[in-house]
């Protein structure tokens, strides 16, 4: 679906190898539809919200102006085909905002692999001076199969956590002292978004067929940029994209000397990959290797064996991004797109 990538680049001498939500946790359902239930990282649950970053609007301008993003929350049952049915299902999301600072655009819900033609007869909206949710009822879920919540929305403010939740009964005999057949669980997963100005650009866009949208952010050290596409998937209202600089992510130190370059898309109608370009504007070292950020998101960034070299691009090669041409301090990169991260440093 979606892929979150991450550049960082520096001058190395070495070689180094980047819902309703109205029950509690843990009810009779968990051992089996929810292998790993939680309120913060249910196994169940996946809540991604694309881009991370977004562009900073002025205070001044209406929600008509603000940037926008998607959160997608989907929910699996994980008991497997012929195992627990999940009954009374729905899905959430909850921005951490009152609902004066964000605006559902759109919403798309699926159930059991078909889209729901009217969401609107099933989702509801209700915010408290906190918080703001958006939640739908998709009804039965049986062993194996999945609902996805998709909703675009725009904000001009920052959000730690965006919560997607999952709540559901079960039905079966595996729970013989609870009850059976009503709503007993609830999981949830997490997110961000950060609105940021200068240093990042991003939003998701409005793109049909060989139309294009370019992204970029900068600091007084490095620019990243990015020319992207239509979303391939059908599923996405919207093209979410952005490219910026992070000054504070963490890397290895004092191997790594530049910042970290970051911009994030969905795999694209138009082609295999998108265009990415780094320039820098301060002197690089002769010795200067770009590296990625192994995609294991356990893995420590600041250790160097989380790290291995960005090749260069050739016929044949599997990849998910390459060095396409190097012109002095300009880096010019192929990227695919997809849901796994990468980041990048050297």
């Amino acid at each position: 679906m979606l892929k979150k990538w991450w550049f960082v680049l520096g001058g190395c001498a070495a070689t180094v190898a980047t819902v309703f939500v109205f029950a509690g946790i843990g009810g009779a359902a968990s051992p089996s539809i929810c292998m790993k239930p939680s309120d913060v990282n249910a196994s169940c649950v996946r809540e991604f919200v694309s881009p991370h970053f977004i562009s900073k609007a002025s205070l001044s301008d209406p929600p008509s102006k603000w940037s926008q993003a998607i959160s997608s929350t989907k929910f699996t049952n994980e008991s497997g085909l012929g195992g627990s049915t999940a009954t009374h299902v729905a899905i959430s999301v909850t921005w951490p905002v009152a609902s004066s600072a964000v605006t559902v655009i759109s919403t798309r819900l699926f159930a059991n692999g078909t889209e729901i033609a009217n969401p609107g007869s099933v989702c509801t909206s209700t915010s408290t001076s906190t918080t703001t949710t958006r939640a739908c009822a998709v009804g039965n879920i049986p062993g194996g199969n999945t609902a996805k919540l998709i909703v675009r929305f725009a904000t001009n403010t920052s959000m730690n956590p965006i919560t997607g939740t999952a709540t559901f009964g079960e039905s079966g005999n595996d729970n013989p002292n609870g009850p059976n057949g009503t709503v007993n669980d609830k999981d949830s997963s997490r997110d961000s978004l950060t609105v940021a100005s200068g240093s990042f650009q991003g939003s998701c866009f409005d793109l049909g067929l060989n139309q294009q949208a370019t992204v970029f952010g900068s600091t007084a050290m490095q620019m990243t940029t990015a020319i992207v596409g239509q979303a391939a998937s059908l599923s996405l209202p919207c093209t979410p994209a952005d490219a910026g600089v992070d000054a504070t992510a963490p890397k290895p130190v004092p191997d790594f000397t530049q910042q970290e370059a970051v911009v994030e898309f969905p795999s694209l109608s138009g082609g295999p990959f998108v265009n990415v370009v780094l320039n820098y504007f301060n002197t690089l070292p002769k010795t200067f290797v770009l590296w990625e950020l192994k995609t294991d998101p356990t893995l420590d960034p600041t250790s160097l064996s989380s790290w291995t070299q960005v090749p260069n691009c050739a016929v044949g090669m599997t990849w998910d991004s390459c060095i396409a041409y190097q012109h002095g301090r300009e880096y010019g990169l192929h990227v695919l797109g997809s849901d796994l991260d990468a980041k990048y440093n050297g």
